[in-house]
């Protein structure tokens, strides 16, 4: 079911960035079969991004979701 399906990691947290909660995550994806796109966007210092409760996201963070789901979409076909 889940073989040959394309997957991308959107991580976030503090000064890192939840980079090994993603690190952790990819073997298991990989165990079945689930093929990780390279892009994939971190956020770091995630609650200075917020604005009144709303995320406002920067145009590097834009072009990497950007990125990933140009990848998904390539290797979904």
């Amino acid at each position: 079911e889940w073989a040959h399906k394309p997957v991308g990691i959107v991580s976030y947290g503090g000064g890192s960035s939840g980079t090994r909660g993603a690190a952790a995550l990819a073997p298991v994806l990989g165990s079945v079969g689930m093929v990780k796109v390279a892009a994939n966007p971190e956020i770091g210092m995630i609650g200075s991004k917020m604005v009144d409760g709303v995320f406002q996201g920067d145009e590097k963070l834009a072009g990497t979701v950007a990125a990933m789901t140009r990848m998904l979409v390539q290797t979904a076909e």
